[in-house]
C-alpha cells in the first residue's frame, strides 16, 4: 500500500482477508443446503437486465471480483436459470479442484478451464450463455496496466475485448455478504 495505508489499517486488511478466505471455504460446504432454498438465502437485484441482455441473442458477460460470495452468486443465477458458464484456474489440490467443480455443478454452472478458455468462450457466447470473468487477478499474459494502491498490476483485458470484437453486454456483478448468514 505504500504510504497510503497506516500499519493499523493493513493489519485489519490482512484480517478482513483472511475472514474471508476462510468464509469462502465455509460456503463451499453450505452449497446443497442453499441450492436448494436459494430465496430465502440470496437477495438477486437487477435480474431483469439478465433477462434483457440476454433477449439480444448476443450472450452476456459478467465481470466479478473476489469480493463477498462469487460461489453463493453462481448458485443464484443457477436458481434463477441463467445459462451461466465460469472460467477457472484449477487449483493445485486435484481432490479439492474436483470437489469444487462437483458442488458449482449442482448450481447449474458449467466450468471453462483458463486453459483453452478463448474458444470455449466464443462458442458459449454464439450460445447465448452468459461466462462469468473475474477481473481482480493478475493477468499474466494479455492485459492492461493498472494503479493498484501505488503499485502496478496487470488486469485482464479479456471481458473488453470480447465485448467489443462479439458486440456482446457486460454486467459487472457482485455479491455482499450479509452479517446475518451464518
Amino acid at each position: 500500500f505504500g504510504d497510503k495505508k497506516t500499519d493499523a489499517e493493513i493489519d485489519k486488511i490482512a484480517k478482513t482477508s483472511m475472514q474471508g478466505v476462510v468464509k469462502t471455504a465455509f460456503e463451499f460446504l453450505w452449497i446443497p443446503k442453499i441450492s436448494k432454498a436459494t430465496d430465502r438465502y440470496i437477495a438477486m437485484e437487477g435480474e431483469h437486465n439478465v433477462w434483457e441482455a440476454l433477449d439480444q441473442k448476443k450472450g452476456l458477460i459478467f465481470v466479478i471480483s473476489h469480493f463477498g460470495s462469487w460461489e453463493f452468486m453462481a448458485i443464484s443465477a443457477g436458481f434463477k436459470g441463467f445459462p451461466l458458464y465460469g472460467i477457472g484456474k484449477p487449483v493445485k489440490n486435484p481432490f479439492i479442484y474436483k470437489e469444487m467443480e462437483k458442488l458449482r455443478a449442482a448450481t447449474g454452472m458449467g466450468n471453462i478451464d483458463k486453459k483453452g478458455a478463448v474458444r470455449a468462450t466464443v462458442r458459449h457466447l454464439k450460445q447465448n450463455k452468459i461466462i462469468a470473468v473475474l477481473i481482480d487477478q493478475h493477468a499474466k499474459e494479455a492485459g492492461v496496466w493498472v494503479d493498484f494502491f501505488g503499485h502496478k498490476a496487470k488486469t485482464s483485458s479479456f471481458p473488453a475485448t470480447l465485448a467489443l470484437r462479439l458486440d456482446t453486454p457486460v454486467i459487472p456483478c457482485f455479491l455482499p455478504r450479509n452479517k446475518k448468514f451464518p
